[in-house]
């Protein structure tokens, strides 16, 4: 009992891609962070005309939560079920890959769809405070469905292939 039951590896993001994702990510993160402690300061010292940060916010907020969902899905850390999968023989394994593959391609394509319909009526619909358009959240929903889209496409192929589907995750020793 020397060793712990989990160790958790990050996988190193890859591709250029990939590091995109995670670079977008983080600039959603810092202008989020600094918005948020923007607000706290002038909230403390009563400081007036900093309502515009809640707004910075709340957006980076939503760009923070696509972006890491994208993320953790490029390097196969989402919601998984492994210890459960691991368990069935290999063609039953495969089976449940394809199983994952097409739900995650149906997810980004359902997000795409309904995304581009709430972009047709309040793309340009601005915000209340700082009076920007709200496409620059939405944009939000768009990108992660065509990210989505693409893995579970991606994935897919590489099952259809019989090829591992999460060339991306380190082989678990």
């Amino acid at each position: 009992m020397d060793q712990p039951l989990f160790i958790a590896h990050p996988v190193p993001l890859k591709g250029r891609g990939q590091r995109a994702f995670a670079f977008a990510g983080a600039i959603a993160f810092a202008i989020m962070f600094i918005s948020t402690l923007l607000s706290v300061v002038a909230r403390f010292f009563g400081l007036s005309h900093f309502e515009w940060t809640f707004e910075v916010a709340a957006i980076a907020f939503v760009w923070v939560t696509f972006l890491g969902i994208v993320v953790g899905e490029i390097r196969g850390e989402n919601v998984s079920f492994d210890p459960i999968k691991d368990s069935f023989r290999p063609s039953i394994r495969h089976a449940i890959d394809g199983g994952i593959a097409v739900c995650v391609l149906i997810l980004g394509v359902v997000l795409l769809w309904s995304g581009l319909a709430v972009w047709q009526r309040f793309a340009f619909v601005p915000t209340p405070v700082l009076r920007l358009p709200q496409g620059i959240t939405i944009a939000s929903i768009l990108v992660l469905g065509l990210a989505l889209a693409g893995l579970g496409a991606a994935r897919l192929m590489r099952v259809i292939k019989g090829e591992e589907p999460y060339p991306e995750r380190e082989p678990v020793a």
